[in-house]
């Protein structure tokens, strides 16, 4: 998926802050050219389906 250029999502609410080096290099990118978005798990007016 990386080499099409194609944008990506991830949502987690389970990665630590710890482990984003691991992630960002298992999927080749680099902390730079990641737009990360941060916000409370809390908010009962968001939902996801599955």
């Amino acid at each position: 998926l990386t080499s099409t250029n194609a944008q990506l999502v991830l949502l987690t609410a389970t990665l630590p802050p710890s482990a984003e080096r691991q992630l960002w290099k298992r999927l080749h990118y680099t902390r730079e050219n990641v737009s990360l978005y941060r916000d409370r798990t809390s908010r009962y007016n968001v939902a996801y389906r599955v």
